[in-house]
């Protein structure tokens, strides 16, 4: 696609607990690259709920960050952006051309914008909320929430965008046409790519001192009920070998649970929890793995198989929409494995992933499959400057 040779004003509306851009500007801008908004070039507006308030500017990205004081209440934020997001903008002079939008409640902010501007709104899908709102505490109470938003927030969106092939059919059963819903891949390999050349085999069982006859198992992802890091904990611990480490990579409400549950299960020498990884460091991580299993209960277009697929790193994966998108219905790129299937199932799996030669098939075509998905030249420009002449 040919870029349109136009600067867009974009707007971005969202929650910055880490408080990434005065602590990790690199990484904040890494997002917005991955993304595909272009953060070299258009000029970017964001407003953040974090934890404390400041407006600083860096090269053409703005923020204003709006200090939190009951970070769960998540109700009372949504509500208040819708009034905030306006008169930040009137008083830092800032005319939005488009508000991109990731959260169903937040693309109310964008409401008197809309209004005032006539700012498009562009919704970029990449879990499935619903799903996703059902795995946490009250969460039939969220998920009523969250399908309320997706009913009244669906007319005021101008542009829809999925992740993939399972959020872009969430979005044809909340009644959007699927002609109209575009698809843009994130794009962590191009992102990454410098990290990944320069990244090294050993580096992580040299850190945790791993012997070479132990194979790794890896999964990454937050440590929150809808990633089924307990039944993956449960499934280990009933792996009939010694011979295999278990490696978790990540940050959540779950871990402390999930330490002593290895605990009890009497495999906590043969599990590693080890926290949140930098981009910086995720993909040495890959390179020592063995094999990687995630089973989520809801996922949108999961960016950890990608990682993994991309590094050769044969995956098994729960039967969800999203994880069957990447390694096929016919399980030609990878496994699919539900608690159902039974242990010997899993080990079975796993045992053929850790068989250089018959896993050597499903490994280049899961990589070439990524490549092929990855492997295109747009950015948020492309799906709205038609809409803004």
């Amino acid at each position: 696609m040919e870029h349109k040779q136009k600067p867009l004003n974009i707007l971005v509306v969202s929650f910055d607990w880490r408080n990434i851009f005065e602590n990790n500007f690199k990484e904040l801008k890494e997002k917005l690259e991955r993304d595909r908004i272009w953060p070299d070039f258009n000029n970017i507006f964001i407003i953040s709920w974090s934890t404390r308030t400041y407006y600083k500017t860096s090269g053409n990205i703005k923020t204003f960050h709006l200090r939190t004081f009951f970070t769960k209440f998540r109700l009372a934020y949504d509500f208040l952006s819708i009034f905030l997001v306006p008169v930040i903008l009137l008083r830092k002079k800032f005319k939005p051309d488009v508000m991109v939008v990731r959260d169903f409640p937040v693309v109310f902010a964008g409401l008197f914008a809309k209004l005032i501007w006539g700012t498009k709104i562009l919704f970029f899908l990449g879990s499935m909320p619903t799903e996703l709102a059902k795995t946490r505490k009250l969460g039939y109470l969220r998920a009523a929430y969250q399908r309320l938003a997706e009913i009244t927030a669906k007319p005021l969106i101008d542009v829809f965008v999925a992740n993939g092939t399972a959020t872009r059919e969430y979005l044809v059963k909340m009644g959007v046409k699927r002609e109209e819903i575009k698809i843009m891949v994130e794009d962590v390999i191009s992102r990454d790519k410098k990290i990944i050349d320069n990244s090294k085999k050993g580096e992580i069982r040299n850190l945790y001192k791993i012997e070479e006859n132990k194979k790794i198992i890896l999964s990454v992802g937050r440590l929150e009920q809808e990633k089924g890091f307990e039944a993956l904990i449960e499934s280990f611990g009933q792996l009939n070998r010694d011979d295999l480490v278990l490696i978790i990579v990540g940050e959540g409400a779950l871990k402390s649970n999930l330490i002593e549950k290895t605990k009890s299960l009497g495999i906590a020498d043969k599990v590693i929890f080890a926290g949140f990884v930098y981009r910086e460091g995720i993909w040495d991580y890959y390179n020592d793995a063995d094999v990687f299993i995630l089973l989520s209960n809801s996922e949108g277009n999961p960016t950890v198989f990608r990682e993994a697929m991309y590094m050769g790193v044969p995956v098994i994966g729960s039967k969800i929409e999203a994880i069957r998108e990447f390694v096929g219905e016919d399980e030609s790129r990878g496994f699919l494995w539900s608690k159902e299937d039974g242990i010997d199932d899993l080990e079975r799996k796993i045992d053929f992933c850790l068989d250089p030669i018959r896993r050597l098939e499903m490994v280049n075509g899961a990589k070439a499959y990524i490549n092929k998905n990855v492997d295109c030249d747009y950015h948020i420009n492309d799906f709205v400057c038609c809409s803004i002449r």
